[in-house]
């Protein structure tokens, strides 16, 4: 049951990020912007001033790294809108730096292996379907080597269907080690 509440944390989290609300003043318009769906990275000095570095991740311009600088920042909240805790006058401390997060990695190959589990089941299974097909023709027709082919056909897209499980158990595996970095984390 934990494992399926860090997993669901997971999704949520990728699907949500982190939110920051700043200061965004053009000339004589005081303005507040708000950036949702970004992940914190962490205080870096640009140009002698601090600055908060956030990537902002984007399907059609891909990954990008924006500054703000730290004097017109006014909240920065995680996933779960708690507050970040950073400290833009001592760039070097610790809590400045990148958080660690799942292994987005882990992540991602856990869902090459479900995909990959899912292309060779419905290959196993209509091997196994043409087997059966050719079995029952050869049984209406009376071909016993038509049988044999058919049984054998079937039999192999069984087999495909039963080695396809281990895409599945690597798939659990990867969620698994991710899920216990996320634990180790709290």
């Amino acid at each position: 049951m934990i494992r399926r509440l860090i997993i669901l944390l997971l999704i949520v989290g990728c699907v949500f990020g982190d939110t920051i609300v700043y200061n965004n003043d053009f000339l004589i318009f005081k303005r507040t912007k708000i950036l949702n769906k970004v992940d914190y990275i962490g205080i870096e000095e640009f140009k002698g001033k601090p600055v908060v570095k956030i990537l902002i991740q984007s399907g059609i311009l891909g990954n990008q790294y924006t500054f703000i600088s730290c004097d017109k920042i006014i909240e920065l909240k995680n996933y779960n809108g708690e507050p970040i805790d950073y400290d833009c006058i001592n760039i070097n401390n610790p809590i400045n730096s990148f958080p660690q997060k799942v292994d987005i990695n882990k992540l991602k190959q856990a869902g090459n292996h479900l995909v990959q589990f899912r292309k060779d089941y419905y290959t196993g299974f209509m091997v196994s379907m043409l087997g059966s097909v050719a079995s029952l023709y050869g049984a209406s027709e009376n071909k016993s080597d038509i049988i044999i082919i058919g049984g054998a056909t079937s039999l192999l897209g069984g087999i495909l269907m039963l080695i396809s499980f281990d895409s599945a158990g690597e798939a659990g595996e990867d969620l698994i080690d991710a899920g216990e970095k996320l634990e180790t984390e709290d």
